[in-house]
């Protein structure tokens, strides 16, 4: 009977270990209007590089100094390369981004341009509260293998 009640109490520890992983992966997120407004800057700072449908592409002519080079891809199987965390992809965008003008927005919209990649992503979900940039040292960015 000993082994019995052993062997739920260890399973009953590991529900609630995964209970508490999940509860924490969650709360790692956004607010809807973050990601909205993100995407709206998006449209109108990054789409012409990075393409409406985020995979990236040639530079237009329009950014002479810049047209044709590569811009990555920021969603799908080669997004973000080099960039690990969402708060690297925030720090990136920043200090590069737009590429014709970095650090050119504010906090809030680096941080809603952020959590709309977050989003598009599927590395969290929203959760009514705003993203901070300590939050975003959480939220991870996995690569696939190759």
């Amino acid at each position: 009977m000993r082994a019995k009640s052993a062997s739920r109490s260890a399973a009953l520890q590991g529900v609630l270990a995964l209970v508490l992983l999940t509860a924490g992966a969650t709360a790692l997120a956004y607010t809807e209007s973050q990601a909205n407004n993100g995407r709206l800057l998006y449209l109108d700072h990054c789409a012409a590089c990075h393409g409406r449908d985020l995979r990236g592409g040639p530079v237009p002519a329009q950014f002479s100094e810049h047209a044709g080079d590569h811009a990555f891809a920021l969603a799908g199987p080669d997004r973000l390369p080099g960039l690990f965390s969402a708060m690297q992809v925030l720090a990136y965008a920043r200090t590069a981004m737009p590429q014709q003008q970095p650090d050119s927005l504010t906090t809030e919209e680096y941080l809603e341009l952020t959590a709309f990649l977050v989003k598009v992503n599927g590395l969290a979900a929203p959760n009514g509260a705003p993203v901070t940039t300590e939050e975003l040292t959480k939220i991870s960015v996995p690569h696939p293998a190759r």
